[in-house]
């Protein structure tokens, strides 16, 4: 019995297995296909630049964010000390 459950349990595992590279697949081509549409990238690498991009510009606006905030405190400090 042993190996009966040895068997079964590794076609359970290579099922499993089965299972969730289909997902992932699937998954993948989900993701190319709202790139695609969304933004017009026909390849991951593509899609990765313009991610980099506007990661970088999400990077920018909050230094400028975070620039306006300090001058905004700087003037308050200023208004409350005199």
């Amino acid at each position: 019995m042993t190996l009966a459950n040895d068997l079964t349990a590794l076609k359970d595992r290579i099922e499993s297995q089965i299972t969730k590279k289909i997902k992932l697949q699937g998954q993948k081509e989900e993701c190319f296909k709202y790139l695609n549409e969304k933004f017009a990238c026909n390849n991951l690498k593509e899609g990765e630049n313009l991610y980099k991009k506007l990661d970088r510009r999400k990077i920018e606006m909050v230094k400028e964010i975070e620039n306006k905030i300090l001058k905004l405190d700087n003037i308050l400090s200023e208004f409350k000390g005199t």
